[in-house]
Protein backbone atom coordinates (compact mmCIF):
# COMPACT_ATOMS: atom_id res chain seq x y z
CA UNK A 1 0.00 0.00 0.00
CA UNK A 2 1.22 3.51 -0.87
CA UNK A 3 0.95 6.61 0.97
CA UNK A 4 0.65 10.09 -0.75
CA UNK A 5 1.35 13.10 1.20
CA UNK A 6 -2.29 13.91 2.61
CA UNK A 7 -1.91 9.89 3.82
CA UNK A 8 0.43 9.06 6.15
CA UNK A 9 0.99 5.36 7.33
CA UNK A 10 -0.84 4.06 11.03
CA UNK A 11 2.64 3.02 12.28
CA UNK A 12 3.66 7.36 11.64
CA UNK A 13 0.67 8.46 13.45
CA UNK A 14 1.28 5.87 16.30
CA UNK A 15 4.95 6.78 16.69
CA UNK A 16 3.54 10.91 17.11
CA UNK A 17 5.42 12.15 19.91
CA UNK A 18 3.34 13.71 22.75
CA UNK A 19 2.65 17.20 24.18
CA UNK A 20 4.78 17.09 26.87
CA UNK A 21 8.00 15.55 25.06
CA UNK A 22 7.46 18.32 22.46
CA UNK A 23 7.54 20.97 24.78
CA UNK A 24 10.10 19.90 26.67
CA UNK A 25 12.34 19.76 23.52
CA UNK A 26 11.51 23.58 23.07
CA UNK A 27 12.72 24.09 26.84
CA UNK A 28 15.90 22.36 26.01
CA UNK A 29 15.99 23.90 22.27
CA UNK A 30 15.03 27.39 24.18
CA UNK A 31 18.21 27.20 26.67
CA UNK A 32 20.74 26.04 23.69
CA UNK A 33 20.26 28.91 21.94
CA UNK A 34 20.35 31.43 24.58
CA UNK A 35 23.98 29.30 25.01
CA UNK A 36 24.56 29.86 21.42
CA UNK A 37 23.36 33.41 22.16
CA UNK A 38 25.64 34.21 24.72
CA UNK A 39 28.88 32.41 23.29
CA UNK A 40 28.25 34.49 20.39
CA UNK A 41 28.36 37.48 22.29
CA UNK A 42 31.72 36.95 23.77
CA UNK A 43 33.11 36.00 20.93
CA UNK A 44 31.79 39.13 19.28
CA UNK A 45 33.09 41.19 22.01
CA UNK A 46 36.42 39.33 21.93
CA UNK A 47 36.61 39.77 18.32
CA UNK A 48 35.34 43.59 18.30
CA UNK A 49 33.22 43.05 15.24
CA UNK A 50 31.27 45.55 13.97
CA UNK A 51 28.24 45.25 15.59
CA UNK A 52 26.35 45.91 12.05
CA UNK A 53 27.83 42.84 10.57
CA UNK A 54 27.31 40.59 13.76
CA UNK A 55 23.48 41.61 13.79
CA UNK A 56 23.34 40.12 10.15
CA UNK A 57 24.95 37.71 10.86
CA UNK A 58 22.79 36.15 13.97
CA UNK A 59 19.47 37.21 12.19
CA UNK A 60 20.98 34.71 9.52
CA UNK A 61 21.47 32.21 11.68
CA UNK A 62 17.92 32.93 13.75
CA UNK A 63 16.02 32.00 10.50
CA UNK A 64 18.28 29.12 9.51
CA UNK A 65 18.71 27.21 12.73
CA UNK A 66 15.83 25.13 12.97
CA UNK A 67 14.98 24.35 9.67
CA UNK A 68 18.59 23.49 8.69
CA UNK A 69 18.30 21.30 11.54
CA UNK A 70 14.90 19.40 10.74
CA UNK A 71 16.03 19.02 7.23
CA UNK A 72 19.42 17.64 7.64
CA UNK A 73 19.13 16.45 10.95
CA UNK A 74 15.60 15.86 11.33
CA UNK A 75 15.86 17.02 14.88
CA UNK A 76 16.64 20.65 16.55
CA UNK A 77 19.54 19.74 19.70
CA UNK A 78 16.01 19.55 21.92
CA UNK A 79 14.40 17.65 19.51
CA UNK A 80 17.30 14.91 19.52
CA UNK A 81 17.72 15.20 23.36
CA UNK A 82 14.39 13.83 24.18
CA UNK A 83 14.59 11.26 21.07
CA UNK A 84 12.21 12.97 18.67
CA UNK A 85 12.18 13.30 14.87
CA UNK A 86 10.50 15.38 12.29
CA UNK A 87 9.51 13.23 9.42
CA UNK A 88 7.49 14.01 5.82
CA UNK A 89 4.21 11.89 5.57
CA UNK A 90 6.51 9.51 4.09
CA UNK A 91 8.95 9.36 7.04
CA UNK A 92 11.60 11.06 5.05
CA UNK A 93 13.30 14.54 5.91
CA UNK A 94 11.28 17.71 5.09
CA UNK A 95 13.28 19.58 2.42
CA UNK A 96 14.78 22.94 3.72
CA UNK A 97 11.83 25.28 2.06
CA UNK A 98 9.23 22.74 3.95
CA UNK A 99 11.61 23.32 7.15
CA UNK A 100 11.76 27.04 6.14
CA UNK A 101 7.82 27.67 6.19
CA UNK A 102 7.30 25.22 9.19
CA UNK A 103 9.62 27.19 11.59
CA UNK A 104 8.31 30.53 10.16
CA UNK A 105 4.62 29.44 10.77
CA UNK A 106 5.92 28.06 14.38
CA UNK A 107 6.91 30.95 15.59
CA UNK A 108 4.60 33.41 14.26
CA UNK A 109 1.64 31.40 16.23
CA UNK A 110 3.83 30.82 19.04
CA UNK A 111 2.10 28.39 21.79
CA UNK A 112 -0.60 28.85 19.97
CA UNK A 113 0.59 26.43 17.16
CA UNK A 114 1.10 23.57 19.82
CA UNK A 115 -2.41 23.84 21.40
CA UNK A 116 -3.74 21.53 17.93
CA UNK A 117 -1.95 19.06 19.11
CA UNK A 118 -4.43 17.37 20.59
CA UNK A 119 -5.90 15.63 17.42
CA UNK A 120 -5.92 12.55 16.63
CA UNK A 121 -2.41 12.97 14.45
CA UNK A 122 -1.06 15.08 16.93
CA UNK A 123 0.10 17.40 14.34
CA UNK A 124 0.41 21.01 15.47
CA UNK A 125 -0.27 23.62 13.08
CA UNK A 126 2.66 23.92 11.62
CA UNK A 127 3.12 20.37 11.01
CA UNK A 128 -0.35 20.32 9.20
CA UNK A 129 1.42 23.36 7.04
CA UNK A 130 4.10 20.85 5.68
CA UNK A 131 2.67 17.75 6.07
CA UNK A 132 5.26 16.72 8.47
CA UNK A 133 5.19 14.55 12.23
CA UNK A 134 7.36 15.16 14.92
CA UNK A 135 7.54 11.32 16.26
CA UNK A 136 9.77 9.14 18.47
CA UNK A 137 13.09 8.00 16.83
CA UNK A 138 12.63 4.46 18.52
CA UNK A 139 9.26 3.96 17.22
CA UNK A 140 9.91 4.59 13.42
Amino acid sequence: MTTTPESPTNDLISAAASMSDRYIAMIYDAIFFLLIIFVSAKIILFLNVDGRMAQYVFFVFLFLYDPLCVSFFRATPGHYIKGLRVVSTDAKNLNLFKSFIRYIAKITLGILSLITILGSKKQAIHDKLTSSYVVYKNKL
